[in-house]
C-alpha cells in the first residue's frame, strides 16, 4: 500500500484496516513457520510473504488480500488486491475518501 499510496494515505488506509468490525489477527506458531518453509521450497517467495500465506493457509483461508502479484503462484488460495477487496466491503481506502 505504501507504493500505492504513499506513507501519510498508507498509514490512515492502514488504520482503516485495523478497524474492519471481523478483523482477526493471528499469531505465527511453529506449524507456520514449518508451513511458510515449504511454501519458500515450492513457489520460491521471500520469506516474509511465505510466513504471510503459510499463516493464512494453516488457518484455511482460500483467499488472501495483497496488492503483491508473487502470491498469485500460490495455488491453495487466492489473492484478491487490497482495492478491490475494499470496494467489495463497499469502503474507499484512496485518498481523501470516506467510507459509505
Amino acid at each position: 500500500m505504501l507504493k500505492l499510496l504513499g506513507l501519510r494515505d498508507a498509514v490512515s488506509a492502514g488504520y482503516k484496516l485495523l478497524a474492519f468490525p471481523k478483523l482477526k489477527l493471528l499469531e505465527v506458531n511453529e506449524a507456520v513457520i514449518f508451513k511458510a518453509q515449504w511454501i519458500i521450497e515450492r513457489y520460491s517467495l521471500r520469506p516474509r510473504d511465505a510466513i504471510h500465506a503459510a499463516t493464512a493457509l494453516v488457518s484455511g483461508e482460500s483467499l488472501i488480500v495483497s496488492d503483491d502479484k508473487d502470491f498469485d503462484n500460490v495455488r491453495e488460495f487466492r489473492r484478491v488486491g487490497v482495492m478491490e477487496f475494499a470496494r467489495n466491503l463497499g469502503l474507499n481506502l484512496q485518498a481523501g475518501g470516506h467510507n459509505a
